[in-house]
């Protein structure tokens, strides 16, 4: 599994977790906690009211003040969240980890955590948007699995492999390369060698020819004084 299809998967579970959250949270009797719809498009709750385009949209708009009135009434128990999200984890991705979960503001400011802070280049879910009035974002932050630091190590490993594969292949072209240029700095000596050397044999071979055609002169004119 790819670390951006890992995300995708705990991100998906994490908001399915954080609607159950709310859903299992408006059911508690603690939570004194009532909202209907005075017509077919008007929700309500408490004193207020807002318009809807749909009904279907009731849902939604409940587990929004839901979420204001846990917060403002310091009710937020994300003890339970946590809960809900490692019980979802485990049952649909078969991953077992020890989330972290924050809540940030408008101004993008963490006001509430669960959880050890995790260090940086984890694995963070897509912040899920809750709430009414309060308009915070929620989200987690996992440990990257095992097999994601064994895969780190081995890619590291087999790049260390390569360097000192290429390094042997450049050490080696630099000895050619060497070997090539003191064969051709001796085949060039050679030559010069050759060069200088006929020069000398040249000259012997005149003067033995100039030799041999006075002596053979030589010998024609004794013969003739017989």
């Amino acid at each position: 599994m790819k670390l951006d299809e890992f995300q995708k998967s705990v991100s998906f579970v994490w908001s399915e977790a954080v609607k159950d959250f709310l859903f299992k949270e408006s059911l508690r009797p603690r939570i004194n906690f009532t909202c209907g719809m005075k017509d077919e498009y008007l929700f309500t709750w408490k004193d207020k009211s807002e318009p809807l385009s749909s009904p279907q949209e009731f849902y939604l708009m409940m587990q929004r003040v839901l979420y204001d009135h846990l917060y403002e009434n310091q009710l937020l128990d994300l003890q339970h969240l946590d809960s809900i999200y490692r019980t979802r984890l485990w049952k649909k991705e078969k991953i077992s980890a020890v989330p972290t979960l924050y809540v940030k503001n408008e101004a993008d400011e963490i006001i509430l955590s669960k959880g050890n802070q995790l260090p940086s280049g984890n694995v963070v879910t897509e912040p899920v948007e809750v709430g009414y009035e309060c308009k915070h974002t929620v989200y987690a932050v996992l440990p990257k699995p095992s097999f994601f630091h064994d895969m780190f190590r081995i890619l590291t490993l087999e790049a260390i492999f390569l360097m000192a594969v290429i390094g042997s292949l450049v050490w080696q072209l630099r000895i050619t390369r060497n070997k090539l240029q003191t064969a051709k700095v001796q085949a060039m000596g050679v030559t010069h060698l050759e060069h200088e050397l006929r020069k000398p044999l040249l000259v012997l071979t005149s003067l033995a020819h100039d030799k041999m055609l006075k002596d053979k002169s030589d010998e024609e004119g004794i013969w003739e004084l017989m």
